[in-house]
């Protein structure tokens, strides 16, 4: 991934998490669900400080957290959370575009140990990792899988703060079904992702 997608990636995410913060900000100063004050928020700098505050915690947690942390709030695997990990073992049976005969024979019998599973798959990876579709995909994984951590972190933080600031439970329960959502749906574009890019690079590298 180049520095400008890094880049390109790191905006987004981090332009998610301070509306949701501001969001947050907005329903504890109102106690209500006011998109009118949501973008009052978002014009004022001064009621904006708290929001990004917020983003400044939640994204030095974010921080601390390693790619393989990440990778266990997907897949909520804790041994071999990697996309390479089921390579052969659940993804190729499923990809009907992957010659399975030709794969075998450049890189050899495919391996069932989830660890070996991985390198085997990376060393495929490798050799078609430059492709156009390859970069694409493997850049919008990244975004999903990132995405997936701050949520959980929002979930813990950003929850934290509307379970005592907010003094509406419906409130609550309605910023709370938000994050959860947010959680799900990257959970699940992550997945899809990491799928789709771990075996075109096995059908790539197969042809």
């Amino acid at each position: 991934m180049t520095a400008s997608q890094k880049d390109e990636n790191r905006l987004t995410l981090y332009s998610a998490v301070l509306l949701n913060a501001v969001v947050l900000y907005a329903l504890v100063t109102t106690q209500k669900v006011a998109p009118a004050e949501w973008l009052r928020a978002l014009a004022d700098l001064q009621l904006a400080i708290p929001a990004v505050v917020g983003l400044g915690f939640v994204t030095l947690l974010n921080s601390q957290l390693s790619p393989k942390g990440k990778e266990r709030i997907v897949f909520w695997e804790w041994e071999h959370p990697l996309p390479g990990s089921r390579a052969f073992s659940w993804f190729l049976p499923r990809d009907h575009r992957i010659d399975t005969a030709a794969l075998a024979a450049r890189f050899g019998p495919f391996p069932t140990e989830p660890a070996e599973q991985n390198r085997t798959w990376y060393r495929i990876y490798s050799t078609v990792r430059d492709e156009p579709a390859i970069v694409t995909m493997r850049r919008t994984y990244l975004f999903a899988r990132d995405y997936a951590a701050l949520v959980a972190l929002m979930l813990i933080f950003f929850g934290g703060v509307a379970i005592i600031q907010l003094r509406s439970p419906l409130l609550f329960i309605v910023y709370t079904f938000a994050l959860v959502a947010q959680f799900a749906l990257a959970v699940n574009a992550a997945r899809k992702t990491a799928e789709r890019w771990v075996t075109t690079a096995m059908a790539m590298a197969s042809q």
